[in-house]
């Protein structure tokens, strides 16, 4: 059976960390899709050049997909047999985000996306940290119960609702039977 998983959550949940682990597993290719959105200077690609790349990703007989983008999840999700939620708290996204953004100042933007992190000036401002802080905020506060109602309305597809003590536990290789699912 293809591998074709979706993977999504709150910016700061875990996904993408969760996501490289998951590639390494069972060795599938992951796709991180901020660094396909996103140009150089924050600007977003177009929606032709989105769904263009969407598509090619989609072809792929196994894939690890990360990231949210709402707009075209209905479109992913066509296409995935596996979708995993991390459901991360707000309070905990924040400070993960925090951190990262902390570890980016430090670090030539190395969490940034790829195109972003490769720039000589990366825009790292104080303006964007709190709008992204907010938008974090409004996810967890508009968007995150509507989502997760709504993927676990798939019945066609294997769908996981994870915490972060969930994680933690596939992490360390300790799940139960159930977290072998995750794997198939």
């Amino acid at each position: 059976m293809n591998k074709r998983i979706l993977i999504l959550g709150s910016p700061g949940a875990g996904k993408s960390y969760f996501s490289n682990y998951l590639s390494e597993r069972i060795d599938v290719e992951v796709f991180h899709l901020d660094d396909y959105y996103w140009k150089e200077n924050w600007e977003h690609c177009s929606d032709i050049e989105w769904y263009q790349t969407l598509r090619k990703i989609l072809e792929k007989e196994n894939f690890i997909m990360d990231g949210n983008y709402v707009d075209s999840i209905p479109y992913r999700v066509s296409a995935v047999n596996t979708i995993i939620y991390i459901d991360t708290g707000m309070i905990l996204c924040l400070i993960r985000y925090t951190k990262r953004t902390l570890v980016n100042l430090v670090a030539n933007g190395i969490y940034l996306p790829r195109k972003i992190r490769d720039q000589k000036y990366k825009k790292l401002s104080e303006k964007g940290y709190f709008e992204f802080c907010m938008y974090i905020i409004k996810f967890h506060l508009k968007s995150k119960k509507k989502l997760i109602f709504w993927v676990r309305q798939l019945a066609d597809k294997n769908v996981f609702v994870l915490t972060p003590k969930e994680i933690k536990v596939i992490l360390r290789g300790k799940g139960s039977a159930n977290d072998t699912d995750l794997f198939r």
